[in-house]
């Protein structure tokens, strides 16, 4: 890697704009391939800027970093392995709730990461008003507003890669702990099963004390926690594989037990209150803002109530078009 470049990672949910603020960052200079053993697509680009080289990953939109789908394995295992200086975790601003858990637990693994705040034109019309300076003290990241599709917003987004890459470089980062605390109920047990990740990382030479693995170990705690496959995957090899996957063990069901829910779900309401709390201050919804064509029409069709009834009529349409306004022109050929 040339001494004055940074290798990113773009992430985000599906349909949040991610490939096309992409587009806008690489332009003309980027090329498409696949990841190594699968067939998820493989963007790369780059983009120099005030002697500056930025290398660009385009990594597959993802809802969150739990391993589900051939996606969200490839998305994670680019981030734990290959380690991108920085994240720029693309939100859809209209929808933020379900864009910030993605966040939230790309915020947990001690990378630096920018949110760029997308469709930000489009939220101002619906009446959404973001407060982007309380959300960067909320969740400890820098938070931009972008119009992707106009460009509109991409050198404020690279002024603050810049600058959340230079602070991350003068300080001791940040900690998945410092991040989220998911209860003095939980935490104990992540604690302990951190612990003896951090004691496996010890004994290969790694570096425990880095910030990054750290956070790392922190991370796949809690993915442990929530029964990740691919995490017990990852970590059931080794001189303590199994002394960790026990204690993972052990935690799921006194969590389970306590809680009377799967562990996996209580970790998930964990983060959601996180989330929801930030954005009662920063976030704030114009209730007299003007609602656009698409979004009345789709409260008519989609009603509880009238959705059935408006179906069951378009499909008379469709049956009286077809045979009988049809018939007409059906003897007229005919004859």
């Amino acid at each position: 890697m040339e001494e004055n470049s940074l290798r990113i990672a773009l992430a985000g949910n599906p349909n949040s704009g991610k490939t096309t603020l992409f587009n806008a960052l690489t332009g003309a200079h980027h090329h498409v391939g696949n990841y190594p053993g699968v067939t998820v697509e493989k963007r790369e680009g780059k983009r120099t800027r005030n002697g500056r080289v930025y290398d660009f990953t385009d990594l597959p939109g993802i809802y969150s970093l739990t391993a589900y789908s051939e996606d969200e394995v490839v998305s994670r295992d680019f981030i734990l392995d290959e380690k991108p200086d920085l994240i720029i975790d693309v939100l859809d601003s209209t929808n933020l709730e379900r864009n910030l858990y993605l966040c939230l637990q790309l915020r947990e693994l001690g990378i630096p990461v920018v949110g760029a705040l997308n469709m930000s034109d489009e939220a101002k019309a619906r009446g959404i008003r973001i407060d982007e300076a309380r959300l960067s003290a909320t969740f400890g990241i820098k938070f931009v507003k972008i119009t992707a599709v106009k460009g509109h917003g991409i050198n404020d987004l690279l002024d603050k890669v810049d600058s959340a890459y230079a602070e991350a470089q003068n300080t001791t980062g940040c900690t998945g702990a410092e991040v989220l605390s998911y209860g003095a109920d939980i935490e104990p047990w992540l604690e302990k099963i951190e612990a003896l990740i951090t004691r496996r990382e010890n004994s290969r030479g790694e570096g425990a004390e880095d910030i990054r693995v750290k956070a790392e170990a922190r991370f796949l705690a809690a993915k442990l926690l929530e029964k990740d496959k691919a995490a017990e995957t990852r970590l059931a090899g080794g001189a303590n594989g199994g002394e960790i996957l026990s204690a993972a063990r052990e935690g799921i069901e006194w969590i389970e037990k306590h809680c009377g829910k799967d562990a996996e779900i209580v970790l998930s309401e964990r983060r959601y209150a996180r989330i929801h709390e930030a954005l009662k201050g920063a976030v704030h919804v114009d209730k007299a803002a003007k609602v656009s064509i698409a979004e009345t029409f789709d409260r008519v069709v989609m009603n509880r109530f009238l959705a059935l009834p408006i179906f069951i009529g378009i499909l008379w349409i469709v049956f009286q078009l077809t045979f009988t306004i049809g018939a007409y022109p059906q003897d007229w050929l005919q004859s």
